[in-house]
């Protein structure tokens, strides 16, 4: 495993400010009761999407928060 390569890729995505951004933002929410089980799910549900594109060498990783 490349391990510079598992923390630059996010960096790689043309669009990785906003994609972080709105991540940033929802896990923000993490600390309001009663959201933070809806935040958990959305975040998986991003890290499955990542592990996919990785798995298929898409170039850009990161997917969009457009599809909740």
């Amino acid at each position: 495993m490349d391990f510079v390569k598992a923390l630059t890729y996010p960096f790689e995505d043309n669009d990785w400010l906003p994609k972080l951004g709105i991540a940033v933002g929802i896990g923000i929410l993490m600390f309001i009761p009663l959201v933070n089980l809806a935040v958990i799910v959305l975040f998986a549900g991003w890290r499955y999407e990542i592990a996919k594109r990785v798995k298929a060498g898409d170039p850009t990783p990161l997917p969009a928060w457009d599809d909740f």
